[in-house]
């Protein structure tokens, strides 16, 4: 079976909440060299349910509520998903979600 097949439960993964590390630009790519193009954001975050583990999530869009935020909000990310991709001795999770969205005002500080 090819690994990249493999289906990955992300919210039984990462637990329902995150904490937001630090957001940055995400640029599109073409013949493997970066564009000045943006392609969405990746929201780095911890997951307190999983020990403080790091992910990095892409999103298409940020919310205005999230871009303006300052401190560490707690967020829930939508339509999460994720998947395996590396090579044979190197694997990697990477982490996909439809919207990012802070949980009740909460920020970590």
């Amino acid at each position: 079976m090819n690994i990249k097949n493999a289906k990955i439960d992300a919210y039984a993964t990462c637990g329902k909440t995150a904490i937001v590390k630090g957001v940055r630009i995400k640029y599109k790519y073409a013949d493997g060299k970066r564009t000045n193009e943006q392609d969405g954001y990746t929201v780095t975050c911890v997951l307190p349910e999983r020990d403080y583990e790091e992910l990095a999530v892409s999103v298409p869009t940020l919310s205005a509520e999230l871009e303006q935020c300052t401190g560490n909000p707690v967020v829930q990310f939508d339509g999460l998903t994720m998947s395996i991709y590396g090579r044979p001795v190197i694997v990697r999770l990477a982490a996909k979600a439809t919207a990012v969205r802070i949980v009740d005002g909460k920020t970590k500080t």
